[in-house]
């Protein structure tokens, strides 16, 4: 990427109240895209969007779940995690993350998708893509544990990974 540093943390968020133990909305690329399914889904009165930095700016409160959708793959280990613990910070007990990425598998070979674009992100970013077991360790650290990781049918995401916050 050739943008800034400091543009780089610049982020869209869409956190989402959810009434049960499931994810309550699923976004895509674009923003109005996103906003349309969260529409039909009839979630937008509670899944607003708010823009702001990861690093500059704190992110918004009285949520229970947070979204990460192909975020982290742009972000060195050292941010990704770092981006993780904000997240948890402003999570209540219980609360959920999910991760959505293209994750490559634990010995980082494959599969070809995830393994070409972790490449890519080598050589454009300061990130790549991670493992589900790294997710989990680093999530572990925050405070969040791994309750499963479900396999997703679509380019460039192939999983959702869903973390619970851990009761103090």
């Amino acid at each position: 990427m050739s943008a800034a540093a400091g543009a780089r943390s610049r982020w869209s968020c869409a956190g989402a109240t959810q009434d049960s133990g499931s994810p309550s909305s699923t976004c895509r690329s674009s923003a109005t895209s996103r906003r349309t399914r969260i529409a039909a889904a009839s979630l937008a009165d509670r899944t607003p969007f708010v823009a702001g930095d990861f690093f500059a700016d704190r992110l918004p409160e009285g949520h229970d779940t947070v979204l990460l959708s192909n975020i982290l793959h742009g972000w060195s280990e050292a941010d990704a995690r770092r981006i993780l613990a904000l997240c948890t910070d402003v999570l209540p007990a219980d609360g959920t993350l999910i991760i959505c990425e293209s994750f490559v598998g634990n010995d980082k070979r494959g599969p070809a998708p995830a393994a070409l674009m972790s490449l890519n992100m080598l050589v454009e970013t300061w990130g790549r893509n991670y493992t589900a077991a790294e997710y989990t360790s680093w999530l572990r650290e925050v405070g969040l544990r791994t309750e499963r990781v479900l396999p997703l049918d679509g380019a460039p995401t192939t999983a959702a990974l869903v973390a619970r916050k851990v009761r103090p």
